[in-house]
């Protein structure tokens, strides 16, 4: 298994600036994740800006069910914005 800051360091060497693209962060943390025997699944889009992005789904291991981690973008809300645990899902 890699150390954390090995992959820390590939990470930081990736430009990342938010109005770009995340597809470069998005393919070293997959081939990070295939190093470390993950299956992926990679779901392209492009964002409200029109800028290309890559969600990662990686699975390790046989069977149903797992552990989830998700990222959401902040959005910039102007006003009251509601608590979590209130709003829809």
């Amino acid at each position: 298994m890699e150390d954390a800051l090995t992959i820390a360091g590939e990470l930081v060497a990736v430009p990342s600036v938010s109005s770009m693209s995340n597809g470069p962060v998005a393919e070293v943390t997959a081939q990070c994740m295939a190093r470390a025997g993950f299956s992926l699944e990679r779901i392209e889009f492009v964002d409200r800006h029109g800028t290309p992005q890559v969600n990662l789904v990686g699975k390790k291991g046989p069977g149903r069910g797992g552990a989830g981690v998700f990222r959401a973008q902040r959005r910039r809300h102007r006003g009251l914005v509601e608590p979590f645990a209130q709003r829809a899902v």
